[in-house]
């Protein structure tokens, strides 16, 4: 079975190969990663993987019809945006894409989905953190 669920063994979840996995898991095709990656996910002791349910089946092919562009991939660069320092953020306020692209593991981001997890963000009253003087 190539489709596992791969959960977090802490409450904040965990990235691992440009993958935001949460404490309360996901289900992924094993498919869409290499081999290279398969063996660091079966490796990380921050993650546990196991078969998933057929309810958990279910409802991961009923998100996957919904959106070409997951949630998961914008909830994944939400929350490495929260994560960043002030420095990893442009003198206009943005968040710099290669500081995103480096805590998700050198994973490729565009700036345009960069700009549409942002511009979200502050609709919701986020703010770039301020250097401490």
């Amino acid at each position: 079975m190539s489709k596992v669920l791969i959960a977090a063994t802490q409450a904040v979840g965990f990235f691992r190969c440009g993958v935001h996995f949460p404490e309360e898991g996901v289900v992924v095709d094993l498919a869409n990663f290499t081999d290279t990656q398969i063996t660091r996910l079966k490796s990380e002791p921050k993650l546990r993987i196991t078969n998933p349910t057929e309810e958990q089946l279910a409802v991961a092919n009923t998100d996957a019809r919904k959106s070409a562009f997951t949630g998961d991939e914008k909830e994944a660069v939400a929350e490495v945006i929260r994560a960043l320092s002030p420095e990893d953020f442009s003198k206009s306020g943005e968040p710099k894409v290669k500081a995103i692209e480096v805590l998700l593991e050198d994973t490729p981001i565009s700036a345009a989905l960069r700009d549409e997890v942002f511009a979200e963000m502050k609709e919701e009253g986020f703010e770039a953190p301020k250097a401490s003087d």
